[in-house]
């Protein structure tokens, strides 16, 4: 997660830029859930009846890295792909 953060963070001008066309936010949510359901999928994990539904997680993830990188880069990444962590702890984290 930390690696994907510092990707995103140096990418950010571009990133920010692209999201500005809802096809490109489509996809993006649209890749981001398939890693979530693949990730699901191979987990050992599969059989737990209390889990966020995909596009609600994924979301919420695409959310909180969106506000990071507009507002929140006082934060590093280390920090906040903890804060995610510590928020799904309870759930199935991808």
């Amino acid at each position: 997660m930390i690696q994907l953060l510092d990707y995103l963070l140096e990418q950010r001008n571009h990133l920010l830029a692209l999201v500005q066309f809802e096809e490109v936010e489509k996809h993006l949510l649209m890749l981001m859930k398939d890693l979530i359901v693949t990730r699901r999928s191979q987990s050992k994990n599969v059989g737990r009846k209390a889990i966020v539904d995909p596009d609600i997680k994924t979301a919420s993830i695409i959310g909180i890295i969106m506000w990071w990188l507009k507002d929140g880069l006082h934060l590093d990444s280390a920090y906040i792909a903890e804060q995610i962590n510590l928020m799904y702890r309870a759930w199935i984290f991808l």
